[in-house]
C-alpha cells in the first residue's frame, strides 16, 4: 500500500542518519538493503490483503450469505465457474491471461479455485484454494491457502482467518511468507453493498527474502479497513528486523492520509501517505 510504501522513505532517512555516525560500509549497505525489503513486504501486505479480500467476498456472495444475487466487485471480464458434487463443491474464479482491472487500481491475471464443504447453515467452512498462475498487478502468488470461514466469532460478526505458507514473486525474486491474517467484518454486513463495509485486521506473520533476511510484522491494535477509504483509518503494526524495530500507527479513526512511525529509542517521525 502507498501508506506503508512510505515507511520505506522514513526508514531510508533514519537509516542515513545512523550510518553518519559509523564509516562502516557494511552497515551502510545493510541499511540501504533493510529499506528496499520494507519496500517490498509492504507491496506483499497490499497484495495479500486484496486477495484475502476475493476470497472472503466471493464465498459471501457464491452462497448468497448477503442476500443479493449480484457479484458487484467482479467485473464482466471475469468469470465465476461453480461445480457442484454431492456436498462437495468446487469455485473457479477465472480472470484470464490478459487480466482484469478493479477499482482502477488492481490488474487480476490467472485463477483462484476455492473448494469447500457445503453446509446446512455455513456456521463453521474450511475453504482451501489453489493460486493458479495467479497475479496482483504482475506480482505473482504460488502455492495453496487455508481460510476458515466463522459466521460469528466471539463478538457476533463474520470472520475470516487465512493461514498462509507459501511464496510471492516480484521481480523474479521469490519472497516466502508465513503467517495468518484474521479479518472481522463489522459493519455493513450481508447487506449487499460491499462499499460500506468495515473490517478489523489482525494477525501476524514472517517474509523471509531471498538473501536469508526475516521481516517480522505482528497487528498490536487492530488496523480498520474501510472500503470507503483508500488507507487504514486507525490501528498499530510492531515491524521488527535485526537493524531497526518500531511502531506504525494510523491513527484515530480518521479517514486523511497521516500517520506516524515510533522507534524503540523514542524518535517519532511524522508520515504523509
Amino acid at each position: 500500500m502507498n501508506n506503508v510504501l512510505k515507511l520505506a522513505s522514513v526508514l531510508f532517512s533514519f537509516f542515513l542518519f545512523a550510518g553518519c555516525q559509523s564509516d562502516d560500509t557494511e552497515d551502510q549497505q545493510d541499511q540501504i538493503t533493510a529499506v528496499e525489503e520494507v519496500n517490498q513486504m509492504a507491496v506483499i501486505d497490499d497484495n495479500d490483503s486484496v486477495l484475502n479480500d476475493l476470497v472472503f467476498q466471493s464465498f459471501t456472495e457464491e452462497e448468497n450469505l448477503n442476500k443479493s444475487s449480484n457479484r458487484s466487485f467482479l467485473p464482466q471480464c471475469a468469470s465465476v465457474l461453480v461445480e457442484l458434487n454431492a456436498n462437495q463443491k468446487q469455485v473457479i474464479l477465472d480472470f484470464g491471461v490478459d487480466g482484469c482491472t478493479i477499482n482502477d487500481r488492481y490488474v487480476f491475471k490467472g485463477k483462484i479455485v476455492m473448494n469447500y464443504t457445503v453446509e446446512p447453515d455455513f456456521t463453521s467452512v474450511i475453504i482451501d484454494y489453489d493460486l493458479q498462475n495467479f497475479s496482483i498487478n504482475d506480482i505473482s502468488f504460488t502455492g495453496k491457502r487455508t481460510a476458515t470461514w466463522v459466521l460469528k466469532n466471539q463478538n457476533g460478526n463474520p470472520e475470516l482467518t487465512v493461514m498462509v505458507d507459501g511464496a510471492v514473486i516480484i521481480n523474479d525474486a521469490e519472497i516466502k511468507r508465513k503467517g495468518l491474517y484474521v479479518r472481522e467484518w463489522i459493519e455493513g454486513v450481508f447487506n449487499g453493498n460491499w462499499g460500506d463495509n468495515v473490517y478489523l485486521i489482525t494477525g501476524n506473520w514472517e517474509t523471509i527474502f531471498p538473501n536469508g533476511n526475516i521481516h517480522s510484522s505482528e497487528v498490536k491494535v487492530a488496523l480498520r479497513r474501510e472500503l470507503s477509504c483508500r488507507y487504514f483509518v486507525s490501528g498499530q503494526i510492531e515491524l521488527i528486523r535485526s537493524t531497526y524495530e518500531g511502531v506504525l500507527d494510523y491513527g484515530d479513526g480518521t479517514c486523511d492520509n497521516a500517520a506516524t512511525f515510533t522507534t524503540t529509542q523514542g524518535a517519532v517521525v511524522e508520515i504523509t501517505l
